[in-house]
């Protein structure tokens, strides 16, 4: 004779969606990482955990409903009975801080059975751009730009052709 059980499962899954996968350094991107139970059990004990990759750094995070801690890498945030059919958020803000590709990954987990673990994790990836621009000059000592160099320029040609005259 064979037993046969049927274990219910909470199927986790977790999606990253940034506002902007585009950004310059010193710029900021905000995205939500969504976690949803898909199952028809309960999920006890979900927890999500949020990365950030050199490069970029967390300065903002939204939540409800959820206990979560915050640094400038990362968030976790647990533990969370997600019901079937349910779902829970946080927002980040994201500032780049270096150039080039950096992902932002989350992950989740409970202490139900999992039969679809594929989507447990997602990864977006912030692509920065450029160096960060200087700040713009208030005032009137910031000069005029282009105007300047060019009068430098007319005085030591001026002061050349003394020379050589």
């Amino acid at each position: 004779t064979v037993d046969l059980q049927i274990v219910e499962g909470a199927d986790l899954s977790v999606s990253v969606n940034p506002q902007s996968e585009r950004l310059d350094v010193g710029g900021t991107a905000n995205a939500t990482v969504v976690l949803r139970n898909l199952g028809l059990a309960s999920a006890p004990r979900s927890a999500l955990v949020v990365s950030l990759a050199p490069g970029v750094e967390g300065t903002g995070v939204v939540y409800a409903n959820l206990a979560c801690t915050t640094a400038a890498s990362s968030v976790n945030c647990e533990p969370l009975d997600l019901a079937s059919d349910a779902s829970a958020s946080v927002a980040l803000s994201i500032r780049a801080e270096a150039a080039g590709n950096h992902p932002v990954t989350a992950s989740v987990s409970s202490t139900r059975f999992d039969p679809q673990l594929s989507n447990n994790e997602a990864t977006a990836q912030l692509t920065v751009t450029g160096a960060q621009s200087a700040p713009a000059s208030t005032g009137s000592g910031g000069g005029g730009g282009g105007a300047g160099l060019l009068l430098a320029l007319g005085l030591l040609a001026a002061a050349r052709n003394r020379r050589s005259g």
